[in-house]
């Protein structure tokens, strides 16, 4: 059996990282084959992200090491994440290093019917961004995007923490991809894992 260790941005201590590691697993559960057993680790900041993994990435672990971080910013054409973060990873292949571009909530706001969900009465469907590519789409816009649709529900406006893992979860993993390039590309190297 093969195992997987997901270095995730988000979450930092307590109840948040529980909700961050469950909302990531569901979500990623079905990408890995039915022999792989995933593991993600909820980092805190991405600065703590990259230094969790590249310890893990350095001490030979029984598994597969994925960073994976909001790309804060549109990635440039042909980039890879190495390239787009600049961080010195020496020595780690691109399959083990990933991006959220350009942030986390376009992987939120993909699967429309799941964030109506869990908002329920209320939810503006009508404001998130109708982009075919979401990755397009600025982090600024995103989060304006989320405050327009969710200000008028019982959960209030949208909580990376609180409300984020929890629509990730429920997410349709074909729809996200399909929206969101950085994520069919993860998919493709879980499969292959």
């Amino acid at each position: 059996m093969s195992e997987v260790h997901v270095y995730v941005e988000g979450g930092g201590k307590g109840g948040a990282s529980t909700a961050v590691r469950m909302g990531f697993v569901e979500f990623l559960k079905d990408a890995c084959s039915p022999e792989c057993r995933l593991r993600v680790v909820p980092c805190g900041a991405r600065n703590e992200a990259r230094k969790v993994f590249e310890k893990a990435i350095s001490d030979p672990v029984d598994g597969f090491c994925i960073l994976l971080v909001d790309a804060e910013g549109p990635v440039r054409a042909g980039a890879t994440a190495k390239d787009h973060l600049g961080w010195s990873l020496a020595g780690v292949d691109e399959d083990h290093v990933h991006l959220m571009v350009q942030t986390f909530e376009a992987w939120v706001v993909a699967d429309e019917n799941a964030i109506a969900e869990f908002y329920g009465q209320g939810f503006d469907r009508n404001a998130l961004p109708q982009h075919a590519n979401l990755e397009a789409v600025s982090k600024d816009d995103l989060d304006d995007a989320l405050a327009r649709a969710t200000r008028g529900t019982k959960n209030r406006t949208y909580h990376k923490i609180r409300h984020g893992p929890s629509i990730l979860a429920k997410a349709n993993a074909a729809t996200v991809s399909g929206r969101c390039a950085s994520c069919a590309k993860l998919f493709e190297v879980l499969a292959g894992v």
